[in-house]
């Protein structure tokens, strides 16, 4: 068994040297960060070491953040969200299954008064047995409900997906009680699920049990909690449960920093962070590493606007010649009407005035349409604003097969026939575009150049992006954007598939995707 022990820590630390786990990192002060990410404008670090602080800096490379605000998760003002992850295949002997209850029954009810937690059994798939819960008492109830089933067990897609859908808002973290992990034939293998824990990290507990011959499946298991700064327990060699449970309920000395991002730093790339904490403990630094955001630019407005500005003086000039004229020839009128006796070079003068205002209107008119083009020109150009503006379109009849159509549950496949592309504003419902997928769809602001013209926000550019079909799957390409294309949150730095129900964000602009068949 000491010689297994020895075997984990031994892999597991080389685990940790190859990935290079940017996120975890240590100081002297045996400070590590747990959790980091970064939003438009704001860096947020959950650090664990001493809570006892009293000042924190933070620079990113050379460029210090002006703003550097902490709190402490012992003030209470911090909440904690744990996900409890309970292997219920047959894998787990009666004996394991029992200390494992004892084990969560004692930290179910000493947890933080700020924490709250969700139960969930996991084999192939994850069912929650309670969720976000600050009640002790639902914790157990649920607990021991759990029945253990014949089923295989994929821990890495469970974490893979779970991952997607946390906030970043809070600190949060997982426990997870199994025999090992193990790769799936077709789905998440342990070296994705290491990947994206560096970009993405949040500690991994693990309470781990021998079952046959499962020492890999625990090296891979433990070597989570390795790379993510949590810990890791063979229940097989505890004998004082107290001791995992001190280690789950002992949160005292977590730190929360918020850091505002230099705008000089907003270039999507990887950056190196100092954190610089000062205390009674003296001062101490903490290195970690995160992804930029990219400066949200505006986009330049259209010549075309401008080139409609240009072409309304003209109007207004002419009929305010006219106006002129029609105010020139009726006095002209009355006053030699009523004045034949005067003399008649006041209705020479008078006469001259009106000849000359006539050949100016007559002089403007045949400028403006030879400009006109005798008015088609520019209702062809009336026309084709109309046209470009409009993202919705009436849906084609849908082409008659005899063969009826199945769709797919996991995916959006293209079976030979058409496709109606929808997208939806995640912030204003309101605006929905439609668009028939036959080959690609371009999406920007340009509206004489897209075919979904989203020109209500800046950030989008001219020419954003393209959705396009190849081999029966659906697909999305940034056009070499200012502020470039995400899907779920990930940059699309080439080409990135995409399906029903994923999200799409153009600079500020965040779509959801429907592709329906017609």
């Amino acid at each position: 068994m000491k010689k297994m022990r020895f075997k984990i820590m031994v892999w597991a630390a080389a685990l940790s040297m190859l990935f290079g786990n940017s996120i975890m990192a240590m100081a002297a002060g045996d400070y590590k960060v747990l959790q980091i990410n970064a939003t438009q404008e704001q860096i947020t670090a959950y650090i664990e070491g001493n809570s006892d602080i009293e000042e924190a800096a933070c620079q990113v490379g050379m460029i210090p953040c002006e703003t550097v605000e902490y709190t402490k998760f012992s003030d209470g003002t911090l909440t904690l969200h744990t996900i409890v992850l309970f292997d219920n295949s047959l894998s787990i002997t009666e004996e394991s299954k029992e200390k494992a209850q004892s084990i969560l029954k004692a930290y179910f009810q000493n947890k933080n008064a700020n924490e709250y937690v969700s139960l969930a059994t996991f084999g192939e798939d994850i069912q929650f047995l309670a969720e976000r819960t600050n009640d002790s008492e639902q914790l157990i109830t649920a607990l021991e409900s759990i029945q253990h089933n014949d089923q295989d067990t994929y821990l890495t897609d469970v974490l893979y997906d779970l991952l997607d859908t946390l906030s970043q808002d809070e600190y949060t973290r997982f426990v997870v009680m199994s025999d090992g992990v193990d790769n799936k034939s077709i789905g998440i293998t342990k070296e994705e699920l290491l990947t994206k824990l560096e970009t993405n990290a949040h500690p991994i507990y693990t309470l781990g049990h021998v079952y046959k011959s499962n020492d890999s499946q625990l090296e891979n298991m433990f070597a989570l909690s390795r790379v993510t700064g949590g810990n890791s327990f063979l229940m097989d060699e505890v004998e004082d449960i107290t001791v995992i449970v001190d280690e789950l309920v002992n949160v005292n000395d977590l730190v929360c920093i918020k850091a505002n991002i230099p705008q000089d730093v907003k270039d999507g790339s990887s950056k190196s962070l100092l954190f610089t904490l000062t205390g009674g403990a003296g001062v101490s630094e903490v290195k970690a590493e995160v992804e930029m955001p990219f400066s949200i630019k505006e986009e330049p407005e259209s010549v075309e606007v401008t080139t409609v500005e240009e072409t309304e003086p003209v109007e207004t000039t002419v009929e305010a010649v006219e106006t002129i004229v029609e105010t020139i020839e009726e006095p002209a009128t009355e006053t030699v009407v009523e004045n034949e006796k005067e003399d008649g070079d006041n209705t020479t003068v008078i006469a001259a005035v009106v000849l000359i205002a006539a050949a100016v209107l007559l002089l403007i008119k045949n400028k403006k349409d030879k400009k006109d083009g005798t008015g088609e020109e520019k209702k062809s150009k009336k026309n084709k604003k109309e046209k470009a503006v409009a993202v919705e379109v009436p849906m084609p009849e849908p082409i008659v097969e005899s063969a009826p159509y199945i769709p797919d549950a996991d995916a959006t496949i293209m079976l030979e026939r058409r496709y109606m592309l929808v997208l939806r504003d995640a912030h204003d419902p309101a605006k929905i575009f439609k668009y028939p997928l036959d080959s690609q769809v371009t999406l920007g602001r340009n509206v004489d150049k897209v075919n979904i013209a989203i020109d209500y926000n800046k950030t989008v550019s001219g020419m954003h992006c393209e959705i396009f079909v190849r081999n029966s799957h659906f697909y999305v390409r940034d056009l070499n954007s200012a502020n470039k294309t995400y899907v779920n949150g990930q940059i699309v730095q080439m080409e990135t598939e995409i399906r029903s129900g994923c999200m799409i964000a153009l600079g500020e602009v965040e779509l959801s995707v429907e592709i329906i068949p017609m």
